[in-house]
């Protein structure tokens, strides 16, 4: 599922949220990032991105840097949740752009 698009400069280092509240069951936790996937990964200059549980473990906190001018970067998160069984997949898109 795509949560979010957002625009990026390649000199900005950013800071993202993405919350999960609404999608967990009551009692439910999130207990770990278990992969952050970039896609173009062939791209010259990469996105940075570094992804942890936030300690109220309802969110997931997303930094960003570099890019490159003009393309799309797709991150593909995959969250674990303290109901092992479930699992996400979502996608945030960032365009890289040097306005």
């Amino acid at each position: 599922m795509i949560l979010a698009r957002f625009r990026q400069q390649p000199a900005e280092k950013r800071k993202f949220t993405v919350d999960y509240t609404n999608r967990l069951n009551a009692g439910e936790l999130l207990t770990a990032v278990i992969s952050a996937t970039i896609d173009p990964i062939s791209a010259t200059t990469p996105l940075v991105v570094s992804a942890a549980v936030e300690t109220t473990q309802d969110k997931v906190t997303m930094y960003t840097s570099g890019g490159e001018d003009g393309t799309e970067y797709k991150v593909e998160l995959l969250v674990q949740t303290s109901d092992l069984d479930v699992q996400w997949e979502d996608e945030i898109i960032f365009l890289v752009e040097d306005i």
